[in-house]
């Protein structure tokens, strides 16, 4: 069984992804009255919330692989990593788009802090003058990271 960590726009299709081609998965959800199409795709539904550490528990039973789909807030996903440690859980995956800066994550945390150094040159590239135009003021920054 895989565990999908929540049922939101990225997390609810790789459920009915999986689900259509035959693995078993459940998506732990905060609210039970908005499952319906996720249950008829085949997928079971565990409700909870990761702030809610005996409910992510609930939903770790007869998990072999997490995949932890969350906003970039460090105690849930902490919280989710320790229940699948409790569980006997081998894989966790993390997704997400956002970078933060207290991730536990070190990549993460890393990729946040180039996005604050590019935008920072960025800043740094054009100065206004009252009556002129934004000017150069130092060498173009590459946008990699």
């Amino acid at each position: 069984m895989i565990l999908m960590t929540t049922a939101g726009k990225v997390g609810a299709e790789a459920a009915r992804s999986l689900a259509g081609r035959g693995e078993p998965v459940r998506v732990l959800v905060r609210d039970a009255a908005r499952t319906d199409a996720l249950a008829q795709a085949g997928v079971d539904v565990a409700v909870g919330d990761l702030a809610v550490p005996h409910t992510v528990d609930a939903a770790m039973r007869d998990v072999s692989a997490v995949i932890l789909v969350s906003p970039a807030i460090p105690a849930q996903e902490l919280a989710v990593v320790d229940s699948a440690v409790r569980a006997g859980v081998q894989h966790v995956v993390k997704i997400t788009s956002k970078a933060s800066v207290d991730s536990p994550i070190a990549r993460r945390r890393g990729r946040s802090r180039r996005r604050r150094t590019r935008r920072a040159r960025r800043q740094d590239l054009l100065a206004e003058r009252p009556g002129e135009p934004p000017r150069r003021t130092s060498p173009t920054c590459s946008a990699g990271g």
